[in-house]
C-alpha cells in the first residue's frame, strides 16, 4: 500500500470522527429553538478548531522531523569540517617542516645550484623538482582550504535553515496551543448547557458515530483490498561513485526513510486503535441511547441497539485486521530498507578500502619524492660546501696579498719619511751655514770699522767712516744691481700701490738723516728704525730703476733673528708695501719663498729690504 494512500486514509478517518462529534442545528428539540442557532454556531466553531488543531499538529510534527534531520546534517558537517581542519593543519605543518629544512640546509641560491651541477640538464632537472615539490604542497593546502571554505558555507546555510525551521516549529506550536485553547473553550461552553440540550446533542453525536463507523468500515475494506495486492517494490538506490561523505549521507537518508515508515506505521496503528476506541464509545453511546429509548419502546429499541453494537464490533474487527495488514506491509518495507542499507554499507566498505589503497599508494609516491628531494638536497649541500671552501681559500689569498701590499706601503712611507727628514735636515744645515756666513760678514765689518776708528782721529774717523760708508754703498749697489731688476718684476705682480714720488731734496727725518735722499716719510721711518734697533741703514741709490731710485726703500744691515724682528716691526708699525729677508718676501699676509739669485746679498741674507708706499 502506498504511504501517501495510507496517510490520506488515516487523516480521512480522523476527520470523519472529528466531524461526527458535531451536532447539527436541526437536531435540537423544539423546546430549545431559542438556543439552536448558538449551539449550531458553537458546534461549527468547534469543528473548525479541531480541524485547525489537526493541521497544526501535522505542521508541528513535520517541522520537528525537519529540525531533527537538519541537526543530524549539521553534526555530520561539523565532523567533516573538523576532519578538514586537521588535514589543513597537517598540510601547513608539512610546509613549515619544508621551510625549516631549507633554513637548516642554509641559503643555497641559484649560482650554488649551478656550480653544484655538472651540466645544464642536471641543473634544470633540480630546479624542476623543486618547483614540482613546492607546487604539490601549495596545491594540497589550497585544496584543503577550499574544502574547508565549502564546508563552512554549507554549515552556515544549514544553520540558517535550522533557524528557519525553529521559527516554523515555534509558530506551529503557537497555533496548536491556540487551537487547543479554543477547542477547550468551545467544549466547556457546550458542557454548560442544560440537560435537554445535552441530550439532543448526544443523540446527534450517536447518529454521527454510526455514520463514522460506516465510513471506517468502508475505509477498512478498501485497506484490506489494497493489502491483498502485490506490495510495491522497494526502490534500490544505485550508489554512484561518490565519496565517503556522500555514502554516509545516503546511509543516513535510508535510515531516515525507514524511521519515517516506522513512524507512519505507528500512526496507522494509533489511528486503528483510535477508530476502535471511537467505535467502542459509539457502541456505548448507542447502548445508552437504547436504554433511554427503552422507556418508550424497550423491546424495539434494544434490538436496534444490539444490531448497532454487533455492527460496531464487526467494524472494529475489520479495522483491527486492516491495522495488522498495514503493520505487516510496514515490516516488509522496513526489511527492504534494511537490505538496501546493508548493500550501501558493503559498497561503502569496498569504496573505503579502495580509498585506503589509493592513500597508501599516494603515501608511497610522496615518500619516494621526499627521498629524491633529500638526495637532491644532499647534492646541493655538498656543492654549497665545496663552494664555501673555494671562497674561503680565495679570501685567504686575498688577505695575504692585502698584507703584502700593506707592508710595501708602510715601507714606502718609511722611505719617504726618511727622504723628507733628510731634506729638512739639509735645509736646516744650509740655513745655519747662511746664518753663520751673515754673522761672519757682520763681525768682519764690525772689526774693520773698529780698526778704522782706532787708527784715525775723530775727524779722520768721520772721513774714513764716510768713505767706508760710500764704499759699502757702492758694494751693496754692485751686489744689488742684478737683484733689483728681479725685485722690480716681483713687486709689479703685487697689489697696486700709489705712484712713487720723486726723490726728495729736502731735509731728513726727525733724526736729521736723509738716508741718501729718500722721501721724507721714508726718512722718518729710517730714523725710527735706527732709534729702535741701531743697525746701519741705507736708502737712495742713484741710477736704480726700483724703489731705491724712487726714494721709497731702505736696507737695514742685519742678519740672523734680528732681521725678522726688524721686518715684523716695519710690517706692524710703518705702513710698508713689502719686506724681503733671507730669500723670502712678505706683503703683510705671510712669508713667501723667492728664487735663488746667486749670492748672500742678492738673496737678502745680510740685510732687510723695506719698500714703502
Amino acid at each position: 500500500m502506498s504511504r501517501r494512500i495510507k496517510s490520506c486514509l488515516i487523516f480521512g478517518v480522523l476527520g470523519v470522527f472529528v466531524f461526527a462529534l458535531g451536532v447539527p442545528a436541526g437536531a435540537v428539540p423544539g423546546g430549545a429553538q431559542n438556543q439552536g442557532s448558538e449551539i449550531a454556531q458553537a458546534q461549527e466553531r468547534l469543528e473548525e478548531l479541531r480541524t485547525e488543531a489537526s493541521v497544526a499538529y501535522e505542521a508541528y510534527d513535520s517541522a520537528l522531523l525537519g529540525l531533527n534531520s537538519l541537526d543530524e546534517e549539521m553534526s555530520e558537517t561539523e565532523s567533516d569540517l573538523a576532519q578538514t581542519e586537521e588535514e589543513l593543519a597537517e598540510a601547513q605543518k608539512n610546509l613549515e617542516n619544508a621551510a625549516e629544512q631549507v633554513y637548516k640546509s642554509g641559503n643555497v641560491g641559484f649560482m650554488d645550484v649551478l656550480v653544484g651541477t655538472e651540466d645544464f640538464a642536471e641543473f634544470t632537472t633540480r630546479v624542476d623538482l623543486w618547483l614540482r615539490l613546492l607546487g604539490n604542497e601549495r596545491d594540497r593546502v589550497e585544496a584543503v582550504q577550499t574544502a574547508q571554505n565549502s564546508l563552512e558555507a554549507e554549515q552556515a546555510e544549514l544553520q540558517a535553515q535550522r533557524d528557519k525551521r525553529v521559527a516554523t516549529l515555534e509558530e506551529a506550536m503557537k497555533q496548536k496551543n491556540q487551537s487547543e485553547s479554543a477547542r477547550t473553550e468551545a467544549e466547556d461552553y457546550l458542557g454548560s448547557l442544560d440537560a435537554d440540550l445535552q441530550a439532543a446533542i448526544e443523540e446527534a453525536q450517536a447518529r454521527r458515530a454510526q455514520e463514522a463507523l460506516a465510513a471506517a468500515q468502508a475505509a477498512a475494506e478498501q485497506a484490506a483490498a489494497q493489502a491483498e495486492q502485490k506490495p510495491e517494490p522497494v526502490e534500490v538506490v544505485q550508489v554512484a561513485d561518490t565519496s565517503k561523505e556522500d555514502l554516509e549521507a545516503e546511509r543516513k537518508a535510508a535510515e531516515e526513510r525507514a524511521a519515517e515508515r516506522a513512524e507512519k506505521q505507528a500512526a496507522a496503528e494509533a489511528a486503528a486503535e483510535e477508530a476502535e476506541r471511537q467505535a467502542q464509545l459509539a457502541a456505548e453511546e448507542a447502548e445508552r441511547q437504547a436504554a433511554l429509548a427503552a422507556k418508550e419502546d424497550a423491546r424495539d429499541q434494544a434490538a436496534a441497539d444490539q444490531a448497532a453494537a454487533e455492527q460496531a464490533a464487526a467494524e472494529r474487527k475489520a479495522e483491527a485486521e486492516a491495522a495488522r495488514e498495514a503493520a505487516e506491509q510496514a515490516a516488509i518495507e522496513q526489511a527492504a530498507a534494511d537490505r538496501a542499507a546493508e548493500q550501501a554499507a558493503q559498497l561503502q566498505a569496498s569504496r573505503q578500502a579502495a580509498k585506503e589503497q589509493a592513500a597508501a599508494d599516494q603515501a608511497a609516491a610522496d615518500q619516494e619524492a621526499a627521498d629524491q628531494a633529500a638526495a637532491e638536497q644532499a647534492a646541493i649541500d655538498q656543492a654549497a660546501a665545496e663552494q664555501a671552501a673555494a671562497d674561503a681559500e680565495a679570501a685567504q689569498k686575498a688577505a695575504e696579498k692585502a698584507a703584502a701590499n700593506q707592508a710595501a706601503a708602510e715601507e714606502a712611507e718609511a722611505e719617504q719619511a726618511a727622504i723628507d727628514q733628510a731634506a729638512a735636515d739639509a735645509e736646516a744645515a744650509e740655513r745655519a751655514a747662511k746664518q753663520a756666513a751673515a754673522e761672519q760678514v757682520a763681525a768682519e765689518e764690525a772689526a774693520a770699522e773698529q780698526a778704522a776708528i782706532d787708527q784715525a782721529a775723530a775727524e779722520e774717523a768721520a772721513a774714513e767712516q764716510a768713505a767706508a760708508d760710500q764704499a759699502a754703498a757702492d758694494q751693496v749697489a754692485a751686489d744689488q744691481a742684478a737683484a733689483d731688476q728681479a725685485e722690480t718684476e716681483e713687486v709689479a705682480q703685487a697689489p697696486a700701490s700709489n705712484p712713487a714720488p720723486a726723490p726728495s731734496s729736502g731735509g731728513g727725518g726727525s733724526c736729521g738723516d736723509t738716508f741718501g735722499g729718500v722721501q721724507p716719510h721714508v726718512a722718518e721711518a729710517g730714523c725710527t728704525l735706527s732709534a729702535q734697533f741701531g743697525y746701519p741703514i741705507y736708502g737712495f741709490r742713484a741710477g736704480d730703476g726700483g724703489d731705491h731710485g724712487s726714494g721709497l726703500a731702505l736696507d737695514v744691515m742685519v742678519s740672523g733673528p734680528g732681521g725678522y724682528e726688524v721686518a715684523d716691526y716695519a710690517l706692524a708699525n710703518l705702513g710698508v708695501n713689502y719686506v724681503i729677508y733671507e730669500q723670502q718676501i712678505n706683503f703683510g699676509g705671510g712669508w713667501e719663498p723667492m728664487e735663488d739669485r746667486g749670492s748672500v746679498t742678492a738673496n737678502h741674507f745680510d740685510h732687510v729690504h723695506i719698500s714703502f708706499l
